[in-house]
């Protein structure tokens, strides 16, 4: 039958994907809690080329295949999410972190999130999808910033737009604005803030996100840099609170 040995264990088809995915459900818990999604990519390659020896894999990688099966008939790429995250990281070798900008790549491209792009990582990924995610990766070979080719970057839990007149947030700023929302809490009432050198006003936006009684005021020489953390003030709810 078409689901051939997994009746045995599963009962029917229809229980057999329900086991699988709930597989896939317990890998998308694993990524969340954090720091298994660099492995798991690699994981369910190696369970698909292994598949014959269990039936569960084996149901994954008929779908997989079935699904790139039809992707190649209506003139996809032929080519799984898994695969071409694999092409990627190969291609950005000479990166720190050729995974992790692959899935941000790629992820972008797909309109996806990283845990997201992970529970689809069987499916095949169309053709224009493919070649805009190519040009993204020569890119970022070349050594433009992951955060330039999506347009955003992640800063003490917010989503920051960004753009070539402004510096991509580094993590270790983080610990400036902790500081700072530390200073700002510990004074009674309402206090001013001044973020000199504001760039995507990163500091200044987290600050007003977590000190509500926090005055913003954020200065910059680049008229640029300032349109780029205005209009992060506004889509964040804060623009009434930061003066620019």
């Amino acid at each position: 039958s078409e689901c051939g040995g997994m009746r045995g264990r599963a009962g029917s088809c229809r229980g057999g994907h329900q086991a699988v995915r709930i597989g896939l459900n317990l890998l998308h818990a694993l990524v969340e809690i954090g720091g298994a999604w660099n492995y798991i990519g690699d994981l369910v390659s190696a369970l698909a080329e292994h598949g014959g020896e269990h039936e569960y894999v084996a149901f994954v990688t008929d779908e997989s295949a079935r699904l790139v099966a039809e992707a190649r008939r209506s003139g996809g790429s032929g080519i799984t999410l898994v695969a071409a995250l694999r092409e990627g990281a190969l291609a950005l070798a000479r990166s720190s972190t050729p995974r992790l900008d692959a899935e941000v790549l790629l992820a972008h491209v797909l309109g996806l999130s990283r845990s997201q792009l992970l529970a689809r990582g069987l499916e095949p990924i169309g053709a224009a999808d493919q070649a805009c995610f190519r040009e993204l990766v020569a890119r970022r070979a070349d050594g433009v910033p992951a955060a330039y080719l999506t347009g955003s970057a992640h800063f003490f839990g917010l989503v920051l737009d960004v753009t070539p007149a402004v510096l991509v947030p580094r993590p270790e700023t983080e610990l400036l604005a902790a500081w700072a929302i530390e200073r700002a809490a510990a004074r009674k009432g309402a206090c001013n803030v001044l973020d000199v050198g504001t760039g995507s006003g990163a500091v200044a936006v987290a600050v007003g996100s977590h000190a509500p009684a926090a005055r913003i005021h954020a200065t910059d020489l680049s008229r640029a840099a300032l349109d780029v953390a205005t209009a992060n003030a506004a889509r964040l709810g804060l623009a009434d609170r930061t003066a620019f």
